[in-house]
């Protein structure tokens, strides 16, 4: 539902409240399922490079297709 997708992104984004980070430094999303907290942070954080690693090819599939739809990421994909 649209409530549970908001409670996702937000807690996602509370993220970069507590993780001391140098700047240039890019985000490591290990096992990121469907994109979170990967997604909302390259959200929030545009200019950020944010990896997004999943071993399983269907949720790859799935993030590749919503990638495409957000306008705002240039994210290069490559599965390995």
């Amino acid at each position: 539902t649209l409530f549970r997708s908001q409670r996702h992104i937000a807690d996602s984004a509370q993220l970069l409240a507590h993780v001391p980070r140098d700047e240039s430094s890019p985000w490591l999303d290990l096992g990121t399922g469907a994109g979170f907290p990967g997604l909302a942070i390259a959200c929030v954080l545009p200019e950020t490079c944010v990896l997004l690693v999943e071993s399983r090819a269907r949720r790859i599939d799935w993030l590749v297709t919503h990638l495409l739809a957000i306008p705002l990421l240039a994210t290069p994909t490559k599965p390995f």
